[in-house]
Formats: C-alpha cells, sequence, structure tokens
C-alpha cells in the first residue's frame, strides 16, 4: 500500500530539499548550510558550520585554526606555522 500524506510541509530546521517529489528532505554535506530549505551554499574561508546551531550558520574557527571555503571543520596550525589573512 501506498502512504496517505494529508499535506506539505516545510522541511525540518537544517535540513533542505530543492526538487518536487516525494524524497525525504535532506541534511546539507559537510562545510554547508540550508538556504530556505531549499539550497545548501558552502561556509566561507576561516568559519565552518555549527554543531550548536543546529548545522544552520556558520561560525569563525577558533583562533589558530583555519577553514578553506565548505571545509567541515577547523583545522589547528601545526608548530612553526601561522594563519594566512
Amino acid at each position: 500500500k501506498y502512504p496517505k500524506w494529508e499535506a506539505c510541509v516545510p522541511c525540518q530546521s537544517g535540513k533542505v530539499k530543492n526538487h518536487s517529489g516525494i524524497e525525504e528532505c535532506s541534511t546539507c554535506p559537510g562545510g554547508y548550510i540550508p538556504l530556505n530549505g531549499t539550497s545548501c551554499v558552502a561556509c566561507e574561508a576561516g568559519t565552518t558550520p555549527s554543531p550548536d546551531h543546529n548545522n544552520e550558520i556558520c561560525m569563525p574557527c577558533p583562533i589558530g585554526s583555519v577553514a578553506g571555503s565548505g571545509n567541515a571543520s577547523c583545522t589547528p596550525c601545526e608548530a612553526g606555522e601561522a594563519p594566512s589573512e
């Protein structure tokens, strides 16, 4: 049997769906955040999605750590290295 749906509802917080149909909403890949529930955008360099905010906003890396655009996590600079500007 096919399920019987009554209504379409927005994707849950932190999830997206960019096309019509019966597919479920999904999470954005690492390093990306949802935009209007329909697409994912890369976090800018020096920022990553914040788990404390359901990966819906990009937050700056801690001091001494770096991340390229779309990186899922920050990487600490090694001894003898410093973040570039």
